[in-house]
């Protein structure tokens, strides 16, 4: 409504509203890396304003092996079923071919006679269907379908378009996102190491990443500071394939495994010097470590018989054991950098839980900190004595479960419970003050409360030990001989309990210890 009587015009205006925008995505720009790299963490600044339940930021990347994460289609001419597209008044059903989406040009867009020839005899035949034409367009070496693909400008002169998608064959899928464990502070931003490992698989020449942006509430907003991520070139190898066995065990129980990886060398590719090798619990002992040469050589060392108290503990020749924790072990080899090399790796754990990955990465001191994840396949043939390695597959063929390891799923969800030492003297010399209750969780994925509660004979509680939450692991929980206020309990004999609360109800188990002075 005008309040003036004098004439105007109006020229522009502007609306203002109170609402905001609940959903952004930033797409990345594609990385070229000019090579293969190696990937390592990824980490990020955040800020949030408001109330910080009602804003998030999602970070998930991809790689490739090309420089096109998105492959444009055209409307084949092969079937791949039939499609109801009307009914008749008498019910009679109209149906129509649905025709395949393919990637590649048509064969009269092919300048190349010999490719042209290609596309017409081993992707547009007659006699294929649709999914046949598909399965051998991705059998086709990568530099063909580089050339035979439609680029985005070719793909705008197209009449009979078909829907851009992901590529799937040259490129991973969107990884998980990644979890606030990759937000960190300013002055750690150029720290190796630090946020989370890149999902993505690697090494891979091309890389991207995505960022969500979601808020539920107006005053609610998370921003993202800077972005970065670790790489190294060149890469270790073509591909590193991995092998546990046996891939049977009993629950909690020590097993003598054998870890092997087949390293696949390019012309390119620096090889590794050294192992790290995931394990669910920390190994008991370690013992033949070997470097199998193409030309039948082999390289060994033998740590069945030396400490792993004092560490690093060297054999010798390049071979060394540099670390052992409570999950993992690091080796130092002799340099493997040939095609076909594989190193075998005894070592003896206890696995508690059904499925446990045994997973692993390879390192080149001289190239850096940046590692190259091992991929589950069949490495050898792993056999020993009354043991049968059962692989039909290939060597060198990948085999997605050939680093998991199964035990059997019991209804025992807590063994091995017990107190050491069963007799301990809290008089305060350093000498045998204290005990420590003993026990391992079986088969639990997500964490559930787990109680250690001490009793007196007559059944009074004297202390609360622990109460958390826990996953399959193994677990010691000190006591000095105090009770709850602090004060040391008097020589006798106690019980304890340890009790885990599961969603199929508490697994209970009972022990004794004495106190004396």
């Amino acid at each position: 409504k005008s309040l003036t009587t004098a004439d105007f015009e109006i020229a522009e205006f502007q609306v203002f509203a109170e609402g905001f925008v609940p959903q952004a995505t930033y797409l990345s720009n594609v990385f070229d890396f000019g090579e293969p790299a190696l990937l390592g963490h990824l980490r990020w600044l955040q800020e949030t304003i408001g109330d910080s339940v009602l804003s998030d930021i999602q970070i998930r990347t991809r790689t490739g092996v090309d420089p096109e994460p998105v492959e444009f289609t055209r409307v084949g001419f092969q079937s791949i079923g039939l499609t109801e597209v009307s009914r008749t008044v008498g019910g009679v059903s109209n149906l129509e071919e649905i025709r395949v989406k393919v990637p590649w040009k048509r064969p009269q867009d092919v300048e190349d006679d010999e490719l042209r020839t290609l596309v017409e005899i081993e992707l547009e035949d007659d006699l294929l269907s649709g999914e046949e034409a598909l399965l051998a367009w991705t059998q086709l070496p990568l530099e063909l379908r580089a050339q035979l693909e439609i680029s985005q400008a070719e793909y705008g002169k197209l009449k009979e378009k078909g829907p851009i998608r992901d590529d799937l064959t040259n490129w991973s899928p969107w990884s998980p996102p990644y979890s606030a464990a990759g937000i960190v502070e300013a002055q750690s931003l150029g720290t190796p190491g630090s946020g989370m490992p890149i999902l993505s698989p690697s090494p891979r020449r091309y890389f991207q990443f995505m960022v969500e942006f979601a808020s539920r509430g107006f005053d609610a907003a998370s921003g993202l500071g800077a972005l970065a991520f670790e790489l190294s070139t060149p890469a270790l190898a073509d591909t590193l394939i991995g092998e546990v066995f046996p891939r049977h065990a009993d629950v909690g129980t020590a097993t003598v495994f054998t870890y092997a990886v087949l390293a696949k060398i390019g012309q390119t590719t620096a090889g590794f010097d050294q192992l790290e090798i995931e394990t669910p619990l920390k190994v008991e002992s370690i013992g033949m470590v070997e470097v199998h040469r193409p030309n039948g050589e082999i390289e060994s060392a033998d740590f069945s018989a030396r400490s792993l108290d004092d560490l690093p503990v060297e054999a010798g020749n390049g071979f060394a054991v540099l670390a052992v924790s409570d999950h993992g072990l690091l080796l130092q080899l002799p340099p493997v950098n040939e095609n076909n090399a594989l190193v075998k790796v005894e070592f003896a754990t206890a696995v508690l839980r059904f499925g446990t990955v045994f997973s692993a990465q390879a390192f080149n001191t001289a190239v850096g900190a940046v590692g190259q994840n091992i991929l589950a396949g069949n490495a050898a043939d792993l056999g020993r004595e009354t043991l049968v390695d059962p692989d039909l597959a290939r060597i060198g063929a990948p085999v997605s479960t050939n680093l998991t390891v199964e035990v059997a799923i019991s209804d025992d969800l807590l063994t091995n419970v017990r107190a050491e030492p069963a007799v301990f003297t809290p008089n305060g010399d350093q000498i045998n003050d204290r005990t420590a209750i003993h026990y391992d969780i079986t088969n639990i994925a997500s964490p559930v409360l787990v109680d250690i509660e001490l009793f007196d004979l007559a059944g009074r509680s004297i202390r609360s030990l622990q109460m958390e939450k826990q996953t399959s692991g193994r677990f010691a929980i000190a006591w000095d001989g105090s009770d709850d206020e602090g004060r040391l309990v008097t020589p006798g004999h106690y019980l304890y309990t340890v009790t885990l609360n599961a969603d199929t109800g508490a697994d209970i188990r009972l022990g004794a210890v004495g106190v004396v002075y």
